[in-house]
């Protein structure tokens, strides 16, 4: 249910926000890093603590990629100038 609601939440922010989300492209890759080197981390010592830091951070990258690839479906996204936007054919790729 938790899952269902900010799926939602995040699908309505991308689709009707104007805010320029490309700023966050970098935290998105070196939040992924960080990640995977938790991963490896937690198989080795685990807690619970850290399966909570890590199931946290796994769902912020998931929100982070949801907004951007429903921004990129909806309209153009521009890094460093660049204007990036899926063509109709990317549409079922993007959709998988």
């Amino acid at each position: 249910m938790i899952t269902a609601a900010v799926t939602i939440a995040l699908t309505l922010y991308a689709v009707f926000s104007n805010d320029d989300v490309t700023y966050l492209f970098g935290f998105a890759i070196i939040l992924g890093v960080v990640t995977m080197i938790l991963v490896i981390f937690v198989i080795f010592v685990g807690g619970k603590f850290l399966d909570n830091l890590y199931c946290s951070l796994s769902g912020i990258l998931f929100g982070l990629y949801l907004i951007f690839d429903i921004k990129m479906v909806t309209s153009k996204i521009k890094v460093g100038g660049v204007s990036y936007r899926y063509s109709y054919d990317d549409y079922i790729i993007a959709a998988i």
